[in-house]
C-alpha cells in the first residue's frame, strides 16, 4: 500500500505517535542496511519483509482503514519526478502499485485483521516468524497466502528505496538500480496473480489496473 512512502512523506497529521516511532525505527533500519558494502539488492528486500509484516500486524487498525485509499490516492497524484527516473519506470510502477492497492484494500484489510485473529488466537503472537512457519509447517494449504504476502511486501520495499535515494539517506548503485526496477515490477505482478486468484481484485478491475 506503499505505506512507507506515505509515513516518511507525512507522518504527523494522520498517523500516531507510536505507528510513526516504530515506522522511523524501521526506516533507519532500511537505510543502514543498505549502504552496506556489497548489499545483494535481492537479499536485502527479502530481510526486511519480516520486520514490515510486523509492524502492519501491530498497527493493522491504523494501518489499513478507509483513510488508506485516500492517503495512496492523494500520495500518487502529488508525487513528483524523480531526477535519476529519466524514463519513468519507476513512475509508470508506482502508478500501477496505486491502483492495485485502491481496488485490493478491503480484501487486504479484511486478510490481515482475520490472520492476526488467528494468529493471537492460537499462537499468542502475530508475527511473520510465526505466520511463516504456520505456512510452511503446519498448514501447506497456506503457502499460496505466504507468498501473496510476501510479493506485497517486496513490492512496498522496492516502492520506497528510490525515495530514500532521491532525497540522499541511501546511494543505490547503477547495477542495483536496474534490478530495483525489474525487482518491484516482478513483486507487483507476482501480487497481482495471487490477489486475483484470492478474489481480493475483480477481473474487470485487473483489466484497469494493468491499462494504467
Amino acid at each position: 500500500m506503499i505505506f512507507l512512502n506515505i509515513v516518511h512523506t507525512n507522518p504527523t497529521k494522520l498517523h500516531s505517535a507510536s505507528l510513526v516511532k516504530d515506522a522511523q525505527q524501521l526506516i533507519e533500519q532500511i537505510i543502514s542496511k543498505l549502504n552496506t558494502e556489497g548489499i545483494i539488492l535481492e537479499d536485502y528486500g527479502k530481510s526486511l519483509i519480516a520486520p514490515l509484516f510486523d509492524l502492519y500486524m501491530n498497527h493493522n487498525q491504523e494501518i489499513f482503514n478507509a483513510i488508506s485509499k485516500a492517503l495512496v490516492l492523494d500520495y500518487c497524484q502529488s508525487f513528483s519526478l524523480l531526477k535519476r527516473d529519466t524514463n519513468q519506470s519507476y513512475r509508470s510502477i508506482l502508478k500501477m502499485h496505486c491502483k492495485i492497492w485502491q481496488e485490493s484494500q478491503p480484501g487486504v484489510q479484511e486478510l490481515v485483521s482475520g490472520g492476526k485473529s488467528a494468529l493471537l488466537q492460537f499462537h499468542d503472537q502475530a508475527n511473520y516468524q510465526t505466520f511463516s512457519r504456520n505456512a510452511t509447517e503446519k498448514m501447506p494449504s497456506l503457502q499460496p497466502v505466504l507468498e501473496m504476502v510476501n510479493a506485497y511486501l517486496l513490492a512496498d520495499i522496492y516502492a520506497f528505496l528510490p525515495i530514500l535515494d532521491e532525497e540522499g539517506s541511501i546511494s543505490i548503485s547503477f547495477r542495483n538500480w536496474e534490478a530495483l526496477t525489474v525487482n518491484y515490477h516482478q513483486a507487483l505482478e507476482q501480487f497481482i496473480v495471487f490477489a486475483s486468484e484470492a478474489h481480493l481484485i475483480s477481473s474487470a478491475k485487473l483489466e484497469e489496473v494493468l491499462a494504467v
